[in-house]
């Protein structure tokens, strides 16, 4: 859920209304009420997944890391290395980490709704339909991920990279302990 361009009015919270007045045209009054990871509804999991393929992409080391709040609290976070060499992508690294974390999720967590977040435009387009799928890697991912995702509310949400940072200090983490130390923060 994006929320944007609030003059004055209301937020509908998990039918709460809470009105608010903002303290200058400019003042988010959203930041207020909105905690770190965004709205909080009860019986939610959001899931946060990031990967990266260095030191160089394609034939990389791919690596991944994941985090998962229930309620707004961490209940799980992993990381890990995909592979390394022919067939290794940032992309194949991207969609790793939102499988790994999907499974743990569908095994541990029974909420309904999922919010995914991700600094990866491919596959946050890709899997809300915006963008077409045709790469290989894609066509082997999308229907793996919307397979673990059968029976719940989900919603994909773009997000800046500087907003992803847990997911993407894990990747880095995985890819140092893979035995290459990173040369960079891009991913």
């Amino acid at each position: 859920m994006i929320l944007q361009g609030f003059h004055s009015g209301s937020i509908h919270l998990h039918s709460i209304i809470i009105p608010f007045k903002p303290l200058s045209p400019h003042h988010n009054v959203l930041s207020a009420v909105i905690p770190k990871h965004g709205l909080v509804q009860k019986d939610m999991i959001t899931l946060y997944f990031d990967g990266l393929c260095r030191p160089r992409n394609p034939g990389g080391v791919a690596t991944y890391g994941y985090v998962i709040y229930k309620d707004g609290k961490q209940v799980k976070s992993g990381q890990g290395v995909v592979g390394s060499g022919d067939g290794m992508t940032n992309n194949v690294a991207e969609y790793s980490a939102l499988k790994h974390a999907l499974e743990w999720a569908r095994e541990h967590c029974t909420e309904d709704v999922i919010e995914i977040k991700g600094d990866s435009q491919l596959v946050i387009n890709q899997l809300n339909g915006t963008w077409q799928i045709k790469s290989e890697t894609s066509k082997k991912y999308v229907p793996e991920i919307r397979k673990l995702l059968e029976g719940r509310k989900t919603s994909f949400i773009w997000i800046p990279r500087e907003q992803n940072g847990e997911a993407d200090q894990l990747s880095n983490i995985a890819y140092s302990q893979a035995g290459v130390e990173p040369t960079d923060r891009a991913g």
